[in-house]
């Protein structure tokens, strides 16, 4: 059979295996059907194409239908990818076209807004090499009954890449207030205890609970309270009683350096702006005991205690500037106290001083009318276009009159105190200013919280806010000197990171990131960015 195989053949590939090779060379086939599918393919998806876009549709290029949210913008997909539409995701100046209003120089949903609004640090700036896509965590795509929200698509790992820790319930620090013992301090002298017990009686209530929500009243939406106001809280026992001063000595004009006071008749000749009220204020308030004069009753922002408080601090403090104006401190404020709360303050103090100076004719008196109508003017624009009022515009500190002697001051901030001793059972007062109160109650301004979905588990108030003890109950009167000493205004009576970590946990409700921060702020009540201040001290919440 050897011998029969006379085939030629081209010789081997080596000498040492001899591995034979074919007799003749191989002929590729004709490729021409490859070329002529090629050609079918393309023509097809050309026209594919262009009937898609001769119909107005974008359906052959999108990777799914768009949200509800967005469905509108479907057949452009310019709207969104602005650097092309096969790019893998939308840039987000094309998200801020429509979701920050226009001329928004704070960048409300730009990354570094997080760290001024979320994390109570403007000053702090984000690392851009970790900023995120909106589409991170805002998906797109993925159908009309699709949710793009934050608050169900940003994962854990997400925010775990900035903040360092892995879980609530495994790392997460304590709350701020707990962690370093900062106090609640509303500037105000004022215990919980006997009020509730007021409230209590002159209501009839069974439950002491009923009585924190007469003062404690829960907003539209049942997350969180209105700002405790003296009007509609305080002024129903407080709107004037049988309150007076006490006997004060009465200034000489001649001498403004002298402490003393100046009489309803001396502020009627007087005629100065703002004075208005002293021609409506009936004279029989007042009390002359020889060289003393003393009021009752009085009101709440008495404008005769007011103003001679004004003109004890311009003694004390001559460049005070228009921080005299305010009805209160601004430099003493409480921690926390919203800037846009106290530029609306500040803006109706302006108004009210310009409208009384105009119609004087005295060149001084047009002088300073023209000097605080451009102050209004600026003050005006820079609110209406969401900025913060200039740094250190309406702060009362200033340096002490030099012309004063060491007795002279003294004697002057003792005045202002004994003017004030009705106001000090409530309120607070340092350099001749009453101390500003902080009326919104929010400490958590890392946060969320919404009470009223947390009822059904805790339905008693007590059962998170009971670091002040016994309220409501009438224990013994030692038990009640002890609790009292906890009963103040300035303690921080809030549950710590362990009360929440109870029910947040894996296994029952939500212990996700995004359950408590959101990473955007909240329009509809704190649009403004410059309402929080920056925190006591650094690093991340």
């Amino acid at each position: 059979m050897a011998g029969a195989d006379k085939r030629p053949t081209k010789g081997v590939f080596t000498t040492g295996t001899r591995l034979p090779v074919a007799g003749r060379y191989l002929i590729p086939g004709s490729r021409r059907w490859m070329v002529l599918a090629g050609l079918i393919a393309c023509g097809a998806a050309a026209l594919w194409l262009a009937l898609a876009f001769w119909t107005g549709g974008r359906a052959p290029l999108s990777p799914g239908p768009l949200s509800s949210n967005h469905a509108n913008f479907e057949a452009n997909c310019a709207a969104c990818h602005t650097s092309g539409v096969l790019s893998a995701s939308a840039p987000a100046d094309g998200c801020r076209t429509c979701h920050e209003k226009v001329g928004d120089t704070q960048g409300t949903y730009s990354f570094a807004a997080h760290y001024a609004y979320r994390s109570a640090h403007p000053g702090t700036k984000p690392d851009a090499s970790r900023e995120q896509p909106c589409s991170a965590c805002h998906p797109e795509h993925r159908g009309r009954d699709a949710s793009i929200s934050g608050i169900t698509a940003a994962s854990d790992s997400t925010c775990a890449s900035c903040h360092g820790f892995g879980s609530f319930n495994a790392g997460h620090p304590e709350f701020r207030f707990a962690r370093e013992r900062i106090p609640d301090d509303p500037h105000l002298q004022f215990s919980h205890r006997p009020h509730v017990q007021r409230v209590q009686e002159a209501q009839a209530f069974a439950d002491p609970q009923r009585a924190c929500l007469f003062c404690h009243e829960p907003d539209a939406q049942g997350a969180g309270f209105a700002p405790i106001r003296f009007a509609g809280h305080c002024d129903q026992c407080h709107l004037m009683g049988s309150d007076e001063t006490p006997p004060l000595p009465i200034g000489d004009p001649a001498n403004p350096q002298a402490p003393g006071v100046e009489t309803l008749e001396a502020i009627q000749q007087r005629q100065g702006p703002g004075v208005r009220w002293a021609f409506f204020t009936n004279p029989e308030e007042f009390r002359r005991l020889g060289a003393n004069v003393s009021k009752s009753p009085l009101y709440h922002e008495d404008p005769w205690v007011m103003e001679n408080l004004r003109r004890i601090r311009r003694t004390l403090y001559p460049g005070v500037g228009v921080a005299e104006l305010l009805k209160t401190s601004v430099d003493h404020g409480a921690a926390g106290t919203p800037d846009a709360e106290l530029a609306r303050e500040a803006i109706a103090t302006l108004r009210d001083q310009v409208t009384a100076l105009r119609g004087r004719p005295e060149p001084a008196v047009q002088d300073e009318l023209r000097a605080l109508e451009t102050l209004l003017a600026a003050a005006e624009a820079r609110v209406d276009k969401g900025e913060p009022l200039p740094e250190g515009l309406f702060a009362a500190s200033a340096k002490l009159n030099p012309a004063l002697s060491g007795a002279q001051t003294a004697a002057l901030k003792q005045l202002a105190l004994d003017l004030t001793t009705p106001c000090r059972q409530c309120h607070m007062v340092s350099d001749a200013a009453i101390l500003r109160v902080q009326t919104d109650q929010r400490t958590l301004t890392s946060a969320e919280f919404n009470h009223r979905v947390h009822l059904l588990q805790r339905p008693f108030c007590v059962d998170c806010h009971g670091a002040i003890p016994g309220l409501g109950e009438k224990g013994k009167p030692g038990a009640e000197r002890a609790a009292d000493k906890l009963d103040t205004a300035a303690i921080q009576n809030l549950p710590t990171i362990a009360g929440c970590q109870d029910c947040h946990t894996p296994r029952e409700a939500s212990n996700r990131c995004a359950t408590c921060h959101l990473f955007h702020p909240d329009k509809g009540r704190y649009a403004d960015l410059t309402v929080y201040k920056a925190a006591p001290s650094g690093g991340v919440p």
